[in-house]
């Protein structure tokens, strides 16, 4: 089974991270259509604003998991 979710895993990462930063023009559609628009990079800029850029401490990306969103703080 563990291999099964790995596999998975691996063959979906890319549309994954692809569709959360809508980097292509078929990633923005989908998101319009089926999440009403939701932009993910404007909601993780906010969050992430609130952390100073001098932090120097460890940040747990829970809600993603894949650090596109927080690889730069």
């Amino acid at each position: 089974m563990a291999d099964q979710i790995k596999e998975a895993y691996q063959s979906s990462k890319n549309i994954y991270d692809n569709v959360l930063t809508q980097r292509n023009f078929f990633s923005r559609l989908y998101a319009k259509v089926f999440w009403s628009g939701t932009d993910d990079n404007e909601i993780a800029h906010k969050v992430l604003s609130y952390i100073p850029d001098d932090f120097d401490g460890t940040i747990l990306d829970v809600p993603v998991g894949t650090a596109v969103f927080t690889e730069q703080k």
